[in-house]
């Protein structure tokens, strides 16, 4: 089911002119001040700064929050990462849903890495498991394993588990479902409480979107 999916998301992702090594980006990350973010008067409209997504599954989440679509090797997603934790930081009545996209092969095995690093409880070591992917070729399934080990993981219980764990699988699925219904052509893809798709931002103005969106 997922490989059928992820054919079928690659397609869609090639036709929006967006590859899977991601060259585009639907949010860019910029922040320049360590304040806390507040609404100014800078004007947002729907359709052109943002657009309403549906069917997004929140995960139980409580407003706000984001959602983020992303891939652990772009690197869009790999310099969005700093950005949101500053935001975060500054803004702790967010929370964060992250899924990750699986629009071929290697993406999908990412994912499951992914979740199967929440499986395992460590998913406090994901900035380590991003700077694994960074400026660099993609990890080969034996660096992947020394990483494991290294945060005492066991490699091949932990690749048999993801491999067969149907909970992982359903979370993919879900996701690619997602993306597909809604149109996410590329990652990473930032949608606030579930319900609005950040299409583009204004200068460094793109976290008061995020509250701007939080308020709708």
């Amino acid at each position: 089911m997922i490989k059928n999916l992820t054919m079928a998301f690659a397609v869609m992702i090639l036709l929006a002119g967006c590859s899977p090594d991601v060259k585009e980006s639907n949010i860019t990350p910029v922040v320049k001040d360590s304040t806390p973010v507040a609404v100014t008067e800078v004007s947002f409209q729907e359709g052109v700064d943002y657009r309403i997504v549906e069917g997004i599954d929140i995960e139980g989440a409580v407003e706000p929050f984001i959602v983020e679509y992303f891939w652990l090797g772009c690197p869009h997603c790999q310099a969005l990462e700093e950005p949101l934790h500053q935001f975060l930081a500054q803004n702790t009545d967010f929370s964060v849903i992250k899924k990750p996209a699986a629009a071929n092969a290697r993406w999908a095995l990412d994912a499951h890495i992914y979740y199967g690093l929440a499986q395992v409880g460590k998913l406090d070591q994901l900035d380590n498991l991003f700077e694994l992917y960074r400026g660099k070729p993609l990890p080969e399934k034996e660096h992947i394993a020394t990483f494991l080990a290294s945060i005492g993981v066991e490699p091949a219980p932990f690749f048999n588990m993801i491999s067969a764990n149907q909970q992982i699988k359903q979370r993919i699925e879900t996701n690619i479902a997602e993306m597909q219904s809604n149109k996410l052509n590329g990652v990473p893809s930032v949608i606030v409480n579930g319900k609005y798709l950040v299409m583009k931002s204004k200068g460094d103005k793109q976290f008061e979107l995020v509250r701007y969106l939080s308020t709708l």
